[in-house]
């Protein structure tokens, strides 16, 4: 597949990158080179998410071959792109939290549920209530709010 045609910007300060490299336009400052730094780290999270969505939309419409096509097109194993869609589809976008990396919001994932049988037995789900929970961060560390 050609990439002709398709274009891919990230410009900020003296920084302007494509798929070849970065071009830089002036000298920059400390703060503009500490800045985009955080910027080109914030791409690789987005990536991670990026894949899963597009992971959890492909599931939708393509089915069970969907991780082969998807390693062979990145380059990249089908155990981390089903990593990549599980937390993807567990926390839509609207219960991620910006400030927390994706290995966050990983960890959060392992966190278990207890659910209450019809019989009124407990049972611990492996899955976590993602539905009753919002992530807030709180300066270096995070918590946990049930709703």
């Amino acid at each position: 597949m050609a990439t002709q045609g398709k274009e891919l910007q990230l410009q900020t300060g003296p920084y302007r990158t494509t798929f070849i490299g970065t071009e830089i336009r002036r000298a920059s400052t400390p703060d503009e080179w500490e800045n985009y730094g955080e910027i080109l780290k914030r791409v690789d999270e987005a990536k991670q998410w990026a894949i899963g969505d597009w992971l959890c939309d492909g599931k939708k419409h393509y089915g069970d071959g969907l991780y082969g096509r998807a390693a062979k097109l990145l380059g990249i194993g089908k155990h981390e792109l089903s990593r990549f869609k599980r937390i993807a589809d567990l926390f839509e976008i609207g219960q991620r939290c910006p400030n927390l990396s994706f290995a966050h919001h990983y960890e959060l994932a392992s966190l278990k549920q207890v659910k209450e049988l019809e019989d009124s037995k407990l049972e611990l789900s492996d899955e976590p209530d993602t539905k009753k929970m919002q992530v807030v961060p709180t300066s270096e560390q995070f918590k946990i709010i049930y709703k």
